[in-house]
């Protein structure tokens, strides 16, 4: 997948680059930072583990150009073949929590912070988010491979997003497995788009997974009940008019 050169669809251009006080991480968010604003963080894991921050840039620079900052594991110019591991998100973790506030990082918002990734890195994004300062967890072509596993969903307590691509997708028998077996106090979306397990992050904006992200991420991270309508009323969602097949469970309405 090529690096991303549009800045996404959304209103604030972004960009991906290093981070001077955090190597082996890379950093997209806008280019502009809105004034007085405070953005939601999205730690990301890049699929195969990969320590290539900048494989997935056409999917992460487009959630960034709505208003969020990005945070992926691996140098921006790391090899796709060298390794991240387990500890790097929660890594991130801590590196957020000390700078945000403070020099350049006035405008993370600790208080909104996810882990996500796809493939290996939504493993690493499971295994992150059992500590409380998540708020949030997105798996993207990814599930527990190892079943008994899923004795750790105890200790979950935030949200979690399944974005799967069909039968096609290898995870995709663990992500459904998972999606069935989250316990009944974890509020689940699962969202299926038939396109296998590299899905749609190397087309423009990261394709139909950018545009059903940035939803998730929004409906999540910033409160946009609109968005979160795709999700919980998939009848008349243009999620499913892009070919997602889309449940829910666990949510409150109101």
């Amino acid at each position: 997948m090529t690096v991303d050169t549009t800045g996404g669809s959304g209103p604030y251009k972004a960009s991906g680059g290093a981070i001077a006080s955090f190597t082996r991480h890379t950093v997209f968010q806008p280019k502009m930072l809105p004034v007085g604003q405070k953005l939601p963080v999205i730690l990301w894991g890049n699929g195969a583990c990969s320590g290539n921050g900048q494989w997935f840039s056409k999917f992460l620079t487009e959630i960034a150009s709505h208003g969020f900052v990005v945070i992926a594991n691996g140098d921006p110019n790391g090899s796709l073949l060298s390794g991240t591991t387990a500890k790097d998100i929660p890594d991130a973790i801590e590196w957020v929590y000390q700078n945000a506030g403070t020099g350049n990082w006035t405008h993370l918002d600790k208080t909104r912070l996810a882990a996500a990734g796809q493939s290996c890195g939504g493993i690493q994004a499971y295994s992150a988010s059992v500590d409380p300062r998540i708020k949030l967890t997105g798996i993207f072509n990814s599930g527990l491979i190892i079943a008994e596993n899923q004795k750790y969903f105890d200790r979950l307590h935030a949200p979690v997003g399944y974005f799967l691509g069909g039968e096609s997708d290898i995870a995709y028998l663990n992500g459904e497995r998972d999606y069935k077996t989250l316990p009944a106090k974890i509020p689940t979306v699962k969202a299926n788009l038939p396109v296998g397990h590299m899905a749609t992050y190397g087309d423009q904006y990261g394709g139909k997974f950018g545009k059903a992200a940035v939803a998730f991420f929004k409906w999540q991270l910033k409160g946009d009940t609109a968005a979160g309508e795709l999700f919980l009323n998939p009848a008349t969602s243009s999620l499913t008019k892009d070919g997602w097949a889309i449940e829910s469970k666990n949510w409150k309405r109101p």
